[in-house]
């Protein structure tokens, strides 16, 4: 199969002059014409791992989520462009600030306090249920996942703490 995109897109220099010569595009145009069918084929390859119906997608198989390693910092940006999950050693008490984010999304930060531990993060903006612990877990190693998803309206937070 055609690996998309190529690299290699199709000119104009025989069809934007009045010198136009249509039979010298016929090779670009059918590279155009394979690539797409290939991109089609990929879709549709006849086995049902991955469906598209209007604007719907649907994987039936295999999902994997990029993972983006943040820096530890004072404050640190969580880029939701960038990935769907994101993962931070925290080397000092940190706040993130959550961007790019549209309506439906959901991120999930992985933070993990460093060596020394006792290290503390607040989230910009967002919201968590009332008498939930949103604190983090303080042993040195500990792990915790922060789950954040975007009404339209609101960032709604939940914490899965203490994974050691």
């Amino acid at each position: 199969m055609t690996t998309w995109p190529s690299g290699s897109k199709a000119t104009t220099n025989h069809l934007d002059s009045g010198t136009d010569k249509p039979r010298l595009a016929r090779p670009e145009i059918k590279q155009n014409v394979d690539n797409t069918n290939d991109i089609i084929d990929y879709f549709t390859d006849g086995t049902g791992d991955i469906t598209i119906t209007g604007d719907q997608i649907d994987i039936n198989k295999g999902y994997k989520e990029k993972i983006n390693s943040l820096t530890s910092s004072s404050s640190i940006t969580v880029d939701a462009n960038t990935a769907s999950v994101h993962t931070v050693t925290l080397a000092n008490n940190a706040t993130f600030t959550i961007s790019n984010m549209t309506a439906g999304q959901s991120v999930s930060i992985i933070v993990t306090q460093d060596g020394t531990g006792n290290r503390t993060a607040t989230f910009s903006s967002v919201k968590f249920p009332t008498g939930v612990v949103t604190s983090l877990s303080t042993g040195a190693g500990d792990i915790d996942i922060i789950n954040i998803f975007y009404d339209g309206t609101n960032l709604l937070g939940s914490i899965l703490r203490d994974f050691t």
